[in-house]
């Protein structure tokens, strides 16, 4: 533990690094967003610039995550509205960084699976919907039944236990 005055310089000095290196990272990102504005796709881009390209692998959209960039709902709509081999203009912000999307290639979801998750969604809501007209006319038959007085709900403690 060191007081604040001690620090307060080197806090200081780090809090500059970080923006400038923000600064200059955005610099970099917006000038390839502008040569693919200007046609180039993003890896062409960053290739010319010797920027680094990172792949995520395939993307879902059920689970939000993009790999390296981590929950990215902005980043993953993009992707999924690209052709393949087209890119992305926008800058998005991602973490400390910032992110430029190109798509490579889609693979198109398997009818057969899709058929089969359907099915499955269908029968889990007609097995709630059938549960909760169970539970509505148990609960409407136990009403009328306590009304009626051939119901007695009994709250008194059995004696010796």
């Amino acid at each position: 533990m060191r007081p604040l005055e001690s620090v307060r310089e080197e806090i200081a000095k780090e809090l500059l690094l970080r923006e400038a290196l923000r600064e200059r990272a955005r610099g970099r990102a917006e000038e390839l967003a502008e040569a693919v504005r200007g046609g180039q796709t993003l890896e062409a881009a960053a290739q010319e610039r010797e920027i680094a390209v990172r792949r995520t692998g395939w993307l879902s959209r059920r689970n939000g995550f993009v790999p390296g960039l981590g929950t990215s709902p902005e980043v993953l709509a993009a992707a999924f509205v690209l052709t393949p081999g087209t890119s992305s203009p926008r800058i998005f912000e991602a973490g400390d960084g910032f992110a430029l999307v190109q798509l490579l290639e889609r693979k198109e979801a398997d009818p057969a699976q899709i058929d089969a998750l359907v099915e499955k969604k269908r029968e889990e809501l007609l097995t709630a919907k059938r549960e909760a007209r169970i539970g509505a006319w148990m609960e409407a038959r136990r009403t009328a039944l306590v009304e009626s007085g051939e119901l007695l709900i009994n709250l008194e403690p059995i004696r010796g236990s």
